[in-house]
């Protein structure tokens, strides 16, 4: 995986994967460009849910003084990153209703001994790393890693599958995917565990991927090499983020 590292891509993470495998026009701007953009009201609302479950089944906190404090740190994250405020606010009641109907839904996997724990193993003289969301322990003493997912559509994507399958090929733990999905008049949950297809797909998926990534990386010489290689999809919904499409038109021209 040398020709990874002569691009200074220094590790693989799920992240990476997946936005290789789906836009790779924008990973050429993450991951080659280095460049970054700004987060979003719906991408922080799920890191102040989790915190907030991690002090109600962590920490052993109230529901509602958690409920209190986490959408105000959110609301404030919010108007520091300049969301628009009626964005935001539809957010914040996301994050508060999930807040409140989560806790019971998980009480059943035990107590969260672990939050936000780095994992990882090695592919080929690469590090594949990842950070777990919650690891629970189980009423019998077992042990389960929970990824949380809130969504305005229950679905399970194959980038979901994949941060799965390296939780648990680095841990050798079971895992579950956990969703949330708040509508106008209630809320909904569904849990997934990767099946035996998957198990077998997953993998083979994951490490292709890599492959390929480094023998993109063996073909260029120099930033400019990786705009005659990757051609982006002008379609692709992505590009609704004003950021991104900037960085598209400055690097393609288009």
């Amino acid at each position: 995986m040398e020709a990874l590292k002569k691009h200074k891509i220094t590790h693989i993470s799920a992240s990476n994967i997946n936005t290789f495998i789906t836009n790779p026009a924008e990973w050429v701007i993450h991951y080659i460009y280095k460049l970054s953009f700004p987060s979003s009201a719906a991408a922080e609302r799920g890191k102040y849910i989790e915190k907030a479950l991690f002090h109600i089944l962590g920490n052993g906190e109230s529901v509602d003084k958690v409920i209190e404090e986490q959408s105000y740190f959110f609301a404030e994250t919010c108007k520091e990153m300049k969301v628009p405020e009626e964005e935001y606010l539809k957010e914040k009641e996301f994050v508060q209703r999930a807040i409140k109907v989560l806790p019971e839904h998980l009480s059943k996997f035990g107590k969260i001994v672990g939050y936000q724990k780095k994992i990882g193993y090695n592919y080929k003289g690469i590090d594949i790393i990842g950070y777990t969301d919650f690891d629970f322990e189980l009423p019998d003493g077992s042990p389960l890693i929970l990824d949380l997912k809130t969504q305005k559509k229950l679905n399970v994507s194959v980038g979901h599958k994949i941060a799965q399958h390296i939780y648990k090929t680095a841990t050798n733990k079971p895992n579950k995917l956990f969703y949330v999905q708040v509508l106008k008049k209630d809320e909904k949950v569904m849990e997934y565990e990767l099946t035996d297809e998957d198990n077998v797909k997953i993998p083979l998926l994951i490490h292709q991927a890599i492959e390929n990534m480094n023998y993109l990386c063996s073909l260029a010489n120099t930033k400019e090499d990786f705009k005659r290689l990757i051609t982006p999809n002008p379609d692709d919904w992505k590009w609704n983020n004003e950021s991104k499409l900037k960085a598209r038109k400055d690097i393609w021209g288009f």
